[in-house]
C-alpha cells in the first residue's frame, strides 16, 4: 500500500510516519537546515511554499492519504486546503490521523473532524 501524508505546518507528520516505520525522514542537510522533510520514499505532502510541485509530481497512482491533524491545534485552514487538493485529486481513502493527543484534551476537536469528514464524503 502507497500513500501519502499531509496536514498543516507542526501537526507532527513526520513524527507520525517515523513512529509507523522506525525511520527518522528529515536525513539530507538542507532538511535538517529547514526543519521539513522534502525527500523521501514516502509520498510525503507538506504542501509548504515551494514543496507544491513536489507534492504533485509525487502523487502518480497513490489513492490513500492520511490526513494529519493536531490535537493541541484543531482544523486549520491549511488543512482544510491540503483535504481540498486530496479531493480534487480523487483520493479514494483519506483517513484522518490525530496527532498530539497526549499533549492535548479537547472536547470540540472531534466534532470538527466529524463535520469536517461529513462535508468532504471521507
Amino acid at each position: 500500500m502507497i500513500f501519502v501524508t499531509t496536514g498543516h505546518v507542526d501537526h507532527r507528520k513526520t513524527a507520525l510516519l517515523q513512529a509507523l516505520t522506525g525511520t527518522h525522514t528529515a536525513h539530507l542537510p538542507e532538511e535538517k537546515k529547514r526543519g521539513l522533510t522534502i525527500d523521501l520514499g514516502y509520498a510525503y505532502l507538506p504542501i509548504a511554499g515551494d514543496t507544491l510541485g513536489f507534492m504533485l509530481a509525487g502523487l502518480g497512482g497513490v489513492q490513500y492519504a492520511l490526513l494529519v491533524i493536531s490535537a493541541q491545534e484543531g482544523i486549520k485552514p491549511q488543512t482544510q486546503e491540503h483535504l481540498m487538493l486530496l479531493r480534487l485529486l480523487h483520493f479514494s481513502q483519506i483517513m484522518v490521523v490525530i496527532t498530539k493527543a497526549d499533549t492535548a484534551f479537547s472536547l470540540l476537536l472531534p466534532v470538527q473532524v466529524r463535520g469536517l469528514k461529513r462535508s468532504n464524503n471521507i
